[in-house]
């Protein structure tokens, strides 16, 4: 089987993965067959007897759930440098183990394509003043509620539905994945949160006004602040309470990995770990999957997707609360895009978007 042949170029990880992933290699190249795993009834007998302990009964494993667990276990983490190894990747890898799966619903087939679909919260409560917001935590405006329900009624007429949802941890993309959900009636799926997910952090730009921004620091500055892919703002002081180890909802972040001002390059490397590592693998599995989040994580992944270049991503706005509908390939390219909704209406929200540094 191609996939035993690529399992011998494995470095095997350690630890109950390592037990598990061993056990599967040898049920799926038939020494279980479905019916058991480990050493033999007798072995074990004799063992016992020698040791004076009970048997351990063997284990029965199917070969369905082994590859589930062969894909998970190829998800995790500590295997990122399979991406390097025997000249295989690892997202090859979990097509080799887990080929898509098949069903009736509108799960993804062998000649179907994957359904992404990207989501900006609704108009929060600091775009409507016009500040810089970042990992400060603010909630829907009336109209951001009503563009996140509208989002879900979309998708509803579109005829879309979803396996599994991922947002952020922060307050305005967790509440416009439940209004859109809910529209859907579909409350009821997994759904994630992770803060790989959240804006970028805009550093000590964070709370202010962008119009005045633009008279103190010039209109070029912060144009390249807000759009340009390598440009970070400066950053915001540790004893600052923008400083995202103030907040424990991000305790558990390394201090490496504390943000302190991002550009969009910045939140590329952030956002891509949690895409390859938890995202990827669910699509490859067949889920369809919806993504609440960002204005800036959602351009990185979408720069990611649809091959943008660093300069052309300057001129990249998302509108709030405009699904963006994917079609992804079963090598996870992107077939193809297009955003839900009244064209005229996305144009006016992309249009307000670009013009939050305008003056006037």
């Amino acid at each position: 089987m191609e996939y035993l042949a690529f399992s011998r170029r494995l470095r095997r990880p350690a630890g109950w993965a390592g037990k598990i992933f061993r056990a599967g290699l040898a049920a799926l190249a038939g020494r279980a067959r479905g019916l058991e795993t480990g050493e033999g009834r007798g072995n074990a007998q004799t063992r016992a007897r020698r040791d004076r302990r009970p048997a351990v009964p063997p284990v029965r494993v199917s070969l369905r759930c082994v590859e589930a667990t062969l894909r998970l276990v190829l998800a995790q983490p500590a295997l990122r440098p399979l991406k390097e190894v025997g000249g295989v990747d690892r997202r090859k890898a979990l097509h080799l183990f887990c080929p898509p799966a098949q069903g009736k619903d509108g799960s993804l087939q062998q000649d179907q394509d994957a359904q992404l679909v990207l989501l900006r919260h609704g108009e929060s409560e600091w775009n409507k003043l016009n500040l810089f917001t970042g990992w400060r935590d603010v909630n829907l405006t009336t109209q951001g509620e009503s563009e996140a329900r509208k989002a879900g009624v979309l998708l509803r007429e579109a005829g879309l539905r979803f396996d599994v949802a991922f947002t952020s941890l922060q307050t305005r993309a967790i509440r416009t994945l439940w209004l859109a959900l809910e529209q859907l009636d579909q409350m009821w799926i997994p759904e994630f949160k992770h803060w790989r997910l959240n804006e970028r952090h805009y550093g000590a730009l964070t709370g202010q006004d962008k119009k005045r921004a633009v008279e103190q620091f010039g209109a070029e500055q912060v144009q390249l602040w807000r759009r340009s892919f390598d440009v970070p703002p400066p950053p915001v002081a540790p004893d600052s309470p923008d400083y995202p180890a103030h907040d424990p909802r991000y305790a558990h972040i390394s201090a490496a990995e504390m943000p302190r001002g991002e550009c969009l390059k910045d939140v590329l490397a952030r956002v891509l770990p949690y895409w390859d590592d938890v995202i990827v693998p669910e699509l490859v599995a067949g889920k369809r999957v919806l993504i609440a989040a960002h204005g800036n994580s959602l351009r990185a992944l979408l720069k990611h997707l649809e091959g943008v270049s660093d300069e052309a991503i300057a001129d990249v706005n998302i509108p709030t609360g405009a699904p963006k509908l994917y079609h992804l390939d079963a090598n996870l390219r992107c077939v193809d895009t297009r955003y839900l909704g009244d064209e005229q209406e996305l144009a006016a929200r992309i249009a307000a978007v670009k013009a939050q540094t305008a003056k006037g």
